[in-house]
């Protein structure tokens, strides 16, 4: 390469990581405003997270040392916003004490039934159905026990536990929230199965209230799960995390997706518990219908 197009080539570095640079101050900084743009931005931290650890090192071996630190700086920023409510890793032991299926919109039991036999999960929450149709008690494992607060299959829960109580949390805006007291080694836990994937941050941020209110009201343990249309940073759901003293169980690293689309589906629950969980994905032709939280 000769003289001039080395540095013009080296100018055109230079400017593509400034533009990088201005890019990562705005979606860093606006991510920590509470309004619905930048709880947008927000969603995207962890992508963003990546993206500058990766220009770092480049920068870093191009020697180009200011830009360099700035990029470790904002990372950094970004890796505490992550991880105040989110893991990396996996740090649960391989044999899980609970099992934890979720689903959505689904217009067949057959994927549901078809994963019990393989998964034998504990828990199952299936929510905005189409299922009305189907005799679920009946072609269900006889082990296994159905829970329907609406008694038409639009939201509901099936469980091979011991079941204590059940019943739904009204959260308005036309749905609500099943749950189930069930009992675990002679332990009641409060399940809460949600599905916030139809509603926006606002109505989000109500919903939440709802269940906060219904958690204190418990005198055992709760796990809340599904799909919280938000990531766990987020002002809303991280606040929610926070007030309850609960902690998602389920790791960023532990779905392929994670890294390249905002996670919203989580398994939160007390800091003692080792859950894994599954979510239906019947839509997508390509890949197992099921896949990890």
């Amino acid at each position: 390469m000769g003289y001039l197009s080395n540095k013009k080539h080296q100018a055109f570095i230079k400017t593509s990581l400034n533009i990088f640079l201005l890019f990562s101050l705005v979606m860093t900084f606006a991510g920590f405003y509470q309004n619905d743009f930048c709880a947008l931005l927000a969603e995207y931290r962890f992508q963003l997270y990546l993206l500058l650890a990766v220009i770092f090192i480049y920068a870093f071996c191009k020697k180009i040392y200011l830009l360099s630190f700035i990029f470790f700086i904002l990372s950094v920023i970004n890796f505490f916003a992550i991880s105040s409510t989110s893991n990396f890793f996996n740090s649960g032991s391989s044999s899980p004490d609970s099992s934890i299926l979720f689903g959505n919109n689904q217009n067949s039991i057959s994927p549901v039934l078809e994963q019990i036999s393989r998964h034998n999960p504990e828990i199952i929450a299936i929510t905005n159905s189409n299922l009305q149709n189907f005799e679920i008690q009946d072609i269900i494992p006889d082990n296994y026990k159905v829970i329907a607060p609406d008694n038409d299959f639009q939201n509901f829960i099936i469980t091979r536990l011991p079941i204590k109580q059940s019943g739904r949390i009204d959260l308005n805006f036309g749905t609500y929230a099943a749950y189930a007291i069930l009992e675990k080694n002679e332990l009641p836990i409060t399940y809460i199965a949600v599905d916030f994937s139809e509603f926006l941050p606002s109505q989000i941020d109500s919903m939440l209230k709802k269940i906060s209110l219904f958690i204190t009201q418990q005198d055992n343990p709760v796990v809340v799960f599904g799909n919280f249309n938000t990531v766990s940073w987020s002002y809303n759901l991280s606040a929610f995390i926070a007030e309850n003293n609960l902690s998602v169980q389920n790791a960023l690293f532990d779905n392929i997706r994670n890294p390249i689309l905002p996670p919203q589906h989580y398994i939160l629950g007390y800091s003692e518990g080792n859950f894994s969980g599954n979510i239906i994905m019947p839509f997508l032709n390509s890949f197992a219908k099921f896949t990890r939280f």
